[in-house]
């Protein structure tokens, strides 16, 4: 009974002709890589499964609700310019209480339009529109982290998928060995051997491997329902067997965490800057028109008045220079918060890139051991054809085989999550 399928070898073999060509692939790259089959195995091209998954992923609800947030900010940054509104104020002066539409009794009685306008320091809305831009960068930023994620999370669901799918498989290849070991013990009974205990032990053996594959299949709905989530669908493909991380060249720049927290230290300065202009004058413009009716007493000459107001900060001591020291307090905290994201993204790039180093070296040494298992296996059943030894020795080697082959097949998902988490905390390169 053979052990490998022929069209998955040559599928595999493929995809190492394409790796070696490969010195670098990132989150993009890996998604170019994703490798397709239809129900009838018709293989879909590359550039389809990255542009299909990555505008579904760009589609997220999460990434169009930070859009939205990102608009939100600059269209009040760009309002910061504008100047507030001007008052009208129609007023009836001076009236006599007996007598209140008689404007040409007294001379103080008239009738009045007034119009206010102030105008804000220049200073104080450049530094308002500053810190509106800056808060719109730091969402950009904050969104770029949320796509990263989201493409981590297609990436871990892909490969856990393509684990329970190959896990399955192999398990199926191991209750067809029991049965064929079950055949020939029962026909060693039919020559007067005793195996009663071996063949309730295959059978203790299969109801391991039934609840296996139960846990698998829940599993699966669980990853199943994670791409659902992601992509709106349960996408049909399957990740190459060797795929490289980007590499981080030590530069803080280039990790995602640290440049949402500069963002958050740039809205930090800017709100500094607003409360450096609360420090200057702010001022009003005022024009008044009155009507008078003329009498015998007086003639009915009109009246005017211009103002001009101007807000000066007196009391800075207990009001500006408190709000400045607290905007300069902030810019501190937003820095610590810039070291202590490096910090911890260095210690999540450490970790995934051992988790890595890890996973690499654990399928080599396993590749070698498989090679092993398959030659004692294929010696085995070549004895066993002559009649030198039993079947047993020869279904012992094929199901240690087996076992090996889901210990790689986990392994090979490991490298694939510790993949997608060293690239969700690295800027992508524009291509």
């Amino acid at each position: 009974m053979g052990l490998y399928c022929t069209r998955q070898s040559a599928l595999l073999a493929s995809i190492f002709r394409f790796m070696r060509n490969k010195a670098r692939v990132g989150m993009t790259g890996l998604f170019c890589l994703l490798v397709a089959h239809n129900a009838s195995g018709q293989q879909l091209s590359f550039e389809q499964h990255m542009a299909k998954l990555l505008a579904l992923l760009a589609d997220h609800p999460s990434i169009g609700l930070s859009r939205q947030n990102e608009l939100v900010q600059t269209l009040n940054a760009d309002a910061a310019m504008g100047l507030p509104n001007p008052s009208f104020t129609l007023g009836f002066n001076n009236l006599p209480v007996d007598d209140p539409t008689a404007f040409d009794r007294f001379l103080p009685s008239n009738m009045s339009l007034e119009f206010r306008q102030t105008l804000p320091s220049s200073d104080t809305r450049n530094a308002t529109k500053s810190t509106g831009m800056a808060r719109a960068e730091q969402t950009r930023w904050e969104r770029k982290v949320m796509l990263a994620q989201l493409e981590k999370r297609l990436i871990i669901a892909l490969a856990e998928r393509q684990r329970i799918t190959e896990a399955t498989s192999i398990l199926q290849q191991k209750m067809g060995l029991l049965a064929e070991m079950q055949d020939w013990l029962e026909g060693s009974m039919q020559g007067g051997e005793s195996q009663y205990s071996r063949l309730i032990e295959i059978e203790a053996q299969r109801g391991q491997i039934n609840e296996r594959t139960v846990a698998l299949r829940g599993e699966d709905l669980r990853w199943q329902a994670e791409l659902r989530a992601l992509v709106g669908h349960v996408p049909s493909i399957e990740l190459p067997n060797k795929i490289s991380p980007r590499l981080w060249n030590e530069d803080p720049a280039t990790l995602l965490p640290v440049q949402v927290a500069l963002s958050r230290v740039n809205v930090a300065q800017s709100e500094v800057t607003v409360k450096e202009s609360d420090f200057g004058w702010d001022y009003a413009v005022g024009f008044a028109y009155q009507v008078r009716e003329e009498s015998d007493r007086f003639d009915g000459d009109d009246w005017f008045t211009l103002k001009l107001t101007a807000s000066v900060p007196l009391w800075s001591d207990s009001n500006q220079k408190p709000k400045l020291a607290a905007a300069h307090a902030a810019v501190t905290a937003a820095t610590a918060y810039r070291d202590q994201q490096l910090r911890e993204a260095r210690l999540e790039y450490d970790n995934a890139m051992a988790a890595l180093d890890t996973s690499r070296s654990l399928v080599e040494a396993l590749l070698e051991r498989e090679k092993s298992l398959l030659y004692l296996q294929t010696s085995n059943r070549r004895r066993y054809e002559a009649g030198e030894i039993g079947l047993e020795p020869v279904i012992k080697a094929a199901l240690q085989q087996a076992d090996l082959r889901l210990t790689l097949s986990k392994q090979r998902a490991q490298l694939a999550k510790a993949t997608a988490s060293i690239n969700a905390l690295l800027i992508e390169e524009e291509s």
